[in-house]
């Protein structure tokens, strides 16, 4: 069956490049795991061999029927759970809460499901930034190379921006490895690379701090003054300097900008 380009789709190919990832997300029997785009079923296949229970979502309804046929005694054992949908619009909560909950696998992630998966290039970003949301036990996925670059940007960096931040703040991001064009079918046009997400032990995220972000990194060039203009922000209490940057602001920084925000322009952010 050929890739479909509306889809971003591009098929994982190099063997050893799965066993790198395998080795890396270090799979244990009973863990649960929300795979996304699972494609034709290259890496689904060596998660249910390491005893995972899967639920994988898949936006193509051909690709769907191909996997029903090719793990259909797991889906009939319900090692498998197979949604066809958007990941961008399909309810990943839910299918994570219910990935947790079963097959009565115990696994080793205190009850919340690790998200895995190969990404597809023209949503990986909105698609990361809604997979951060769902505090998942970690999240290993396969990348553009340089989304991996943003995830791991240091503040001041030209890669530094509102993916890192958003990312940064309730995750440690790492760049296991490289992947060359070389590895998928059909070839992209740029390089991949596997990342690592694991939460971090933090205070709780304001809930302005997305709107926060989105006013800040909309003029980089600007200084946070003016960039958060109509906003009233207590900047002596969040002790940083509001002629600063956004793109020199760490993620913690910014947690502490969003809690400053006072709480009449707190409406006012959001709308």
């Amino acid at each position: 069956m050929s890739p479909r380009r509306r889809f971003g789709q591009h098929f994982l190919r190099d063997e050893d490049v799965l066993r790198r990832v395998m080795a890396a997300m270090a799979v244990r029997a009973g863990e649960r795991i929300v795979e996304i785009g699972p494609g034709d079923g290259a890496l689904t296949a060596k998660l249910l061999r390491a005893g995972a229970q899967v639920a994988a979502v898949e936006i193509d309804r051909d690709l769907c029927a191909k996997l029903r046929l090719r793990f259909a005694e797991e889906i009939r054992q319900n090692q498998l759970r197979l949604t066809e949908g958007d990941a961008l619009q399909t309810d990943l909560r839910a299918i994570a809460a219910d990935a947790a909950g079963g097959a009565g696998g115990t696994g080793g992630t205190g009850g919340t499901a690790r998200i895995a998966g190969n990404l597809p290039y023209n949503i990986s970003t909105p698609l990361l930034l809604r997979l951060a949301e769902m505090r998942p036990a970690d999240i290993h996925a396969m990348v553009q190379l340089e989304v991996a670059e943003r995830l791991r940007a240091r503040p001041g960096s030209a890669d530094y921006g509102r993916l890192t931040a958003t990312v940064g703040v309730s995750f440690a991001a790492e760049m296991l490895f490289a992947v060359s064009r070389e590895s998928f079918w059909p070839r992209p046009r740029v390089d991949s690379a596997f990342v690592r997400l694991t939460p971090k032990r933090a205070a709780a995220v304001p809930d302005n701090f997305d709107d926060v972000l989105r006013r800040a990194f909309s003029s980089r060039r600007k200084t946070l003054a003016n960039a958060l203009r109509g906003l009233e922000v207590d900047w002596e209490k969040c002790g940083i300097d509001p002629s600063r940057r956004p793109q020199t602001v760490s993620p913690r920084e910014f947690a502490e900008l969003a809690r400053r925000v006072r709480p009449a322009a707190r409406k006012a952010a959001r709308n």
